[in-house]
């Protein structure tokens, strides 16, 4: 009997053994897991470093775009006031010739 519970005792040693190799495989193979997914988060963190120089980038490129609208509106402005006062000029030498036609006239 005795000999009986030794061998069911080396069996058990035995199962616990293989549970224990299936564990430590396990293991390797969850450190490759980690580092690939380390990998993949510096990886991560490039894109992102690269992602907002690109988004600075187009945020100035913007800024110069909203400026350069700026100075258009306010060329436009100055244009209309400017064709404002041709107009009113046009108006006013009609008027002055009209007044040297008269007093040419009479």
């Amino acid at each position: 009997a005795l000999r009986a519970s030794v061998v069911g005792l080396e069996g058990e040693k035995e199962a616990l053994r293989r549970n224990v190799d299936g564990l430590n495989e396990e293991k390797e193979s969850l450190r490759g897991n980690v580092d690939a997914l380390l990998a993949d988060t510096t990886s991560l963190r490039g894109d992102v470093d690269r992602l907002t120089s690109e988004n600075e980038a187009l945020r100035g490129a913007l800024r110069e775009c909203l400026r350069g609208m700026e100075a258009y509106e306010d060329a436009r402005r100055v244009k209309a006031e400017a064709v404002g006062a041709e107009e009113e000029a046009a108006e006013g030498m009609k008027g002055l010739r009209a007044r040297y036609e008269s007093l040419a006239s009479g």
